[in-house]
């Protein structure tokens, strides 16, 4: 049981990162490509859907398929080849990256083969990553040979070693007490001091003491081997009185319990170092180079590391990071560091836990890779660390490349007789990103030419687009257009979009009863009726109407309370008289109509021959044109149809009224024979008169 607790716990060690800080610039960490669609081993990949839009929150879905050719035992993939701003999930849960640089991410087999795991580009990306790549061991057996197969467990060797070339470091007895003062330690400590190591079955090393039975307490954690743990002591024992009140600066542990070296022989070891104070830094904790590769082929490195510390007060961290490199004159490069790994919970080994540092390195012409540890902080009290199960494995390996395209939209702005392109409008569009103002050849229009519109970088979703300025002379299209974004459609051409051309009208007009040139006579009534039609196709507001009563008022007295107004035979704003000026204004809509009605009473005692006449004008604003004039059909009020008059007739006295409104004076009758006398003496001196210029 002891054994599975501390694989899951390495499994859920899986999910932290390791700082990196310090990484190197070497050759092969960066995969070859690997051609899409391609099948290794039984590995195959493919990514659902084939191309996604911007802002797709969803994401590419893996599609694995494994038939495991080789029956290699693994039971996660590598995802790698991912930028480091996109995101892996699997199911709903985000995934942290196992390496950040380079960033790989090591998922779950199940949730793999059950196309669980998601890739989503960040909010704002288009374009394409080539060679998303998964891998996994390909076959059986660990390249890394040295060390017992990386493993460090040497089963059946009691006390092993490392070969002198794979370290700087020097060997010390966890049975025995140091006994090397120059080294910086106590004499009575068991675990290896600052620039040596141990390869022991856990990093609690405890034994005899000095004449009280007690010796330095390191405050070193229970970690034992991942894969082999010992079963006996247990880790009570072991980790018994390990929090006793007490200082490191003090010999202050009461354990005295120490592995023998039979229960070493059962156990799987580890690799636990203390950090040099005495070497340069960097210094090589351990390393070991495989030989025999194929160049140009993909391999993945892994490696389990841990701070062995489990003291409350302050020690210092552990600065320790893997490498890889591929060439003798290759520096190596950087794959995890600790910085710093967190100390362990307590000393108890169910609570300690490991971290995982994994990447993937291509062989180049030598065919070598040398795998090590490096140490890049001194020692003294901390920066004490236990390494295991070192391993580099053959990569199966496919991959694919990712399309995120950016929508984009585009429409022309035409006059209703197909003109060319109408420069001058702006536009709304909304949708999944928020409003955006699209303004002609301005802002987020990324196309050059006048009444045409783009545009780009479009995230998935809905749109709707609506006009807001008309190009100038047009009418505003007020019809919202609607249309989706998304990865199978991401180029759209809404076509022209017509704006009806702007033709503001006013029609005026004036009438009255009795009609114009009638004759009129003191105390009649004559009724007006003024009308101004909106015939164009835009708004007008204001419309004035101006009624010169000038010559009327003179003549008439205007009818208390006829002044009246309807729009559209709704009752309106009546209009009002100052002085001799009749002024009606207000909003006339396209083809409404305002009328004005009043009356005036015919003064009595006029001289014969007196008129009534006014004049009528007509003026209109478009307000969305406001410097445009507007065309009135009564524009000085002399037009046809924008005035009236009538002339009134005398007072009679009792004489006849002769046809044609004239007043004939009273005859008496014994006037008429001289007067018709005296008009045939008149016809008779004409016809001579005549006939006199004819003969001339």
């Amino acid at each position: 049981m002891q054994r599975q607790r501390v694989r899951s716990r390495t499994r859920r060690a899986l999910t932290a990162a390791l700082a990196l800080g310090m990484a190197g610039a070497g050759a092969g960490i960066v995969a070859q490509a690997v051609p899409p669609g391609s099948v290794e081993d039984g590995l195959s990949l493919a990514v659902e859907p084939s191309v996604i839009g911007i802002g797709d929150a969803d994401g590419f879905t893996l599609k694995i398929t494994d038939t495991n050719d080789s029956q290699a035992e693994f039971d996660s993939y590598l995802l790698y080849g991912i930028p480091a701003d996109w995101s892996v999930r699997d199911g709903q849960t985000e995934l942290t990256p196992t390496s950040p640089d380079p960033v790989i991410y090591e998922v779950d087999k199940e949730s793999a083969l059950a196309a669980s795991i998601r890739v989503v580009a960040p909010s704002g990306f288009s374009g394409s990553v080539s060679n998303v790549a998964v891998g996994r061991v390909s076959l059986e057996g660990n390249l890394v040979t040295d060390f017992d197969n990386g493993t460090f467990d040497y089963l059946d060797d009691a006390k092993p070693q490392l070969p002198q070339a794979a370290t700087e470091y020097k060997y010390h007895d966890p049975t025995e007490l140091m006994s090397d003062p120059g080294m910086g330690c106590s004499t009575l400590q068991y675990g290896p001091c600052d620039g040596s190591y141990s390869i022991w079955p856990t990093s609690d090393m405890n034994g005899e003491g000095n004449e009280a039975g007690r010796h330095f307490n390191n405050y070193w954690a229970d970690l034992r081997s991942i894969d082999n743990p010992m079963v006996e002591p247990t880790t009570d024992a072991v980790c018994e009185d390990w929090d006793e009140p007490g200082s490191l600066s003090k010999l202050d542990s009461r354990n005295t319990l120490q592995v023998s070296d039979d229960e070493s022989r059962r156990a799987g070891k580890i690799l636990v170092v203390n950090g040099s104070t005495k070497t340069d830094l960097p210094n090589e904790v351990v390393r070991t180079t495989v030989t025999g590769l194929e160049p140009g082929s993909l391999y993945t490195f892994s490696g389990y590391i841990a701070n062995v510390s489990d003291s409350g007060g302050t020690v210092l961290p552990v600065r320790t990071g893997f490498y890889l490199k591929t060439s003798p004159e290759d520096t190596g490069t950087v794959v995890g560091a600790s910085q710093p790994i967190p100390k362990q919970k307590s000393c108890l080994n169910d609570l300690t836990e490991w971290t995982r540092v994994t990447s993937v390195v291509t062989a180049d012409a030598s065919g070598a890779i040398t795998v090590g540890v490096r140490n890049y902080a001194e020692g003294g009290l901390g920066n004490d660390l236990a390494i295991d199960n070192l391993s580099l494995y053959p990569m199966a390996k496919v991959s694919v490349d990712l399309a995120v395209v950016a929508g984009e939209v585009t429409w022309s702005k035409v006059g209703e007789n197909g003109s060319a392109p109408l420069a001058g409008s702006q536009w709304s569009l909304e949708g999944p990103q928020g409003t955006l103002a699209v303004v002609d050849n301005g802002d987020n229009d990324t196309d050059g030419d006048d009444g045409v519109l783009k545009v780009s970088d479009l995230a998935e979703g809905a749109y709707t687009l609506t006009e807001t300025r008309a190009p100038d002379g047009y009418l505003l299209d007020p019809t919202p257009h609607r249309f989706v974004v998304g990865a199978e459609n991401p180029g759209l051409d809404l076509g022209p979009i017509t704006n009806a051309q702007r033709q503001p009208v006013l029609e005026v007009g004036k009438a009255s009863s009795p009609a114009s040139g009638a004759v009129v006579a003191g105390g009649d009534t004559i009724s007006y009726s003024v009308t101004a039609r909106n015939g164009g196709n835009t708004e007008l507001d204001p419309v004035t109407l101006v009624d010169d009563l000038a010559d009327v008022l003179d003549d008439a007295t205007l009818v208390e309370g006829s002044l009246a107004a309807t729009v559209d035979a709704q009752a309106a704003d009546a209009p009002v008289l100052e002085g001799t000026t009749l002024t009606w204004t207000g909003r006339v809509p396209p083809g409404s109509s305002v009328t004005v009605t009043y009356q005036v009473t015919v003064k009595d005692g006029l001289p014969g021959h007196s008129r009534v006449v006014n004049h009528l004008t007509g003026t209109a604003v478009d307000p969305s044109a406001p410097d445009v004039s507007v065309p009135s059909t009564c524009v000085d009020g002399t037009e046809q149809g924008c005035m009236t008059e009538q002339t009134v007739a005398p007072e009679p006295d009792g004489a006849s009224v002769a046809a044609g409104g004239r007043v004939a004076e009273p005859t008496p009758s014994w006037l008429v024979p001289a007067t018709v006398g005296a008009a045939g003496l008149l016809l008779a001196a004409a016809s001579m008169l005549i006939a006199r210029r004819r003969r001339g």
